[in-house]
């Protein structure tokens, strides 16, 4: 160096080419581990910076071998000048090329499923197939069962219930002093309750309405006496009034009640979907909660019960809780539909169902991935090995996942079965490791602004 002693290197040209040089190097490193992963997913989904320019965010879906377990890793930005389906295609495959990817080893593409990215023929997703016919697309797991929720949750009553919640939080947030008020009653009738605090409803994250709806539920009480001490001596008191109205309705009750119900069933896969999981975990949990839902709707006769009146029963359970009920459940099996059908084959590998099941049960998956995999008679006699391995396990022992199933998978004597269950792991399940990306995006555009302005 032949900078002098002095030298500080803080101004922002300096902390920004010091960044700019970390950055690279810790892209250079996920590009290298993604070679060695041999295959990999895509997930990308669009943003517009602060000088409104359309950016695409780009990340990797792996596997790691050394600690077995799956990676989603951030890429980089790229400007986007073509929003049809064709031009954001050819954005992706030019930005992985240049990184250093080898497209060819491309197994999964994974969107948000907005209309560009999602068509049929023209979007994304076809564009890429057309090219890669290994690339197979899988629509994000979270953003279908927030549109299932969204779909369900189109009946007029359940509609106007969360329409209502929406106004009442936003009644509060606005005014320090109503949010204090609440404070107050919510310590004097609730001291165990910890949150103080009313959660809004977020507009597009179904995942994050459950604990919004949860403690509204909790502290009810606490929300009418503080409207009701509102309404007696503030300014505000036609509003107060008309929104303690409106929570009051029995209608409203029942409506709050069966939301409740149903969120509380699907929270934890909310939870679970945006994790690094595989598809077949995704898919597995998905059907744990149709199942569940299903035995609601048999029983639906007495689920309602704890907030019915008999003379009001029948109508309730039929207008709301067994419409809402029906609706979620045959959207559910919609728009997951398409996810089963790309894992039912793959899924068979795992020595969960293997033990259970014959070499003809994979062969939709060994025909499709032909090119990966070696001589089908080879094929063959390598899963009646694996087969034979986990019969000889213990039921209680059998890895459920392909991260676990290639822990205990010897790629040297099981090579083809080793490819399959990187194939089912690098298959996209979410999207939400591109989503995070976009905080840290807005990030990097208001510390341009600051230095602009400096």
């Amino acid at each position: 160096m032949n900078s002098g002693g002095r030298s500080m290197y803080t101004s922002s040209f300096i902390q920004n080419e010091i960044i700019k040089t970390f950055g690279h190097l810790i892209q250079s490193q996920i590009v290298r581990n993604v070679r060695k992963s041999i295959f990999y997913s895509v997930l990308a989904d669009e943003t517009t910076d602060i000088i409104q320019i359309e950016q695409f965010s780009l990340c990797v879906r792996y596997t790691e071998d050394q600690k077995y377990k799956i990676r989603e890793d951030f890429l980089t930005f790229v400007p986007v000048y073509d929003v049809t389906g064709a031009g954001l295609a050819n954005t992706v495959l030019e930005a992985l090329s240049i990184l250093g990817l080898d497209l060819k080893k491309m197994r999964g593409q994974g969107y948000d499923g907005a209309a560009t990215m999602r068509g049929q023929f023209r979007g994304v997703q076809a564009s890429i197939k057309e090219k890669l016919p290994l690339a197979l697309y899988t629509h994000c797991s979270s953003h279908s069962l927030n549109l299932c929720l969204s779909d369900a949750s189109n009946i007029p009553s359940i509609r106007n219930c969360m329409g209502v919640i929406k106004e009442v939080c936003r009644f509060f947030h606005i005014s320090a002093k109503r949010t204090k008020i609440l404070k107050s009653i919510i310590s004097d009738c609730c001291p165990e309750q910890k949150k103080k605090k009313l959660i809004s409803l977020c507009e597009t994250r179904w995942v994050e309405r459950h604990d919004s709806m949860f403690l509204f539920k909790d502290i009810l009480e606490p929300i009418l006496l503080s409207l009701l001490k509102i309404e007696e001596s503030s300014d505000s008191a036609p509003k107060a009034h008309a929104l303690r109205s409106s929570i009051s309705q029995f209608q409203f009750l029942v409506d709050l009640f069966v939301l409740s119900q149903m969120l509380s069933t699907t929270h934890n896969l909310s939870e679970k979907l945006p994790k690094n999981i595989d598809l077949s975990q995704a898919i597995a949990n998905v059907t744990s909660v149709l199942d569940l839902l299903s035995k609601q709707r048999v029983n639906a006769n007495d689920n309602l019960k704890p907030c019915m009146l008999n003379t009001e029963e029948e109508y309730y359970r039929r207008a709301v809780y067994v419409h809402y009920l029906d609706d979620f459940c045959n959207s559910l099996k919609e728009r997951f539909e398409s996810h089963k059908e790309t894992v039912v084959s793959l899924q068979h590998i795992l020595p969960e169902f293997c033990t259970k099941t014959d070499f003809y049960s994979f062969e939709a998956a060994f025909n499709f991935y032909e090119e990966d995999l070696s001589h089908k008679e080879v094929e063959q006699s390598e899963f009646m090995l694996w087969k034979e391995k986990w019969i000889q396990e213990k039921s209680e022992n059998l890895p459920k996942t392909a991260i676990s199933s290639l822990e205990k998978c010897d790629k040297t004597f099981f090579p083809n079965i080793y490819i399959l269950l990187k194939l089912l792991a690098v298959l996209p399940v979410s999207v939400a490791t591109v989503e995070r990306s976009f905080k840290f995006k807005k990030i990097e555009d208001l510390l341009k602004k600051y230095h602009i302005r400096k």
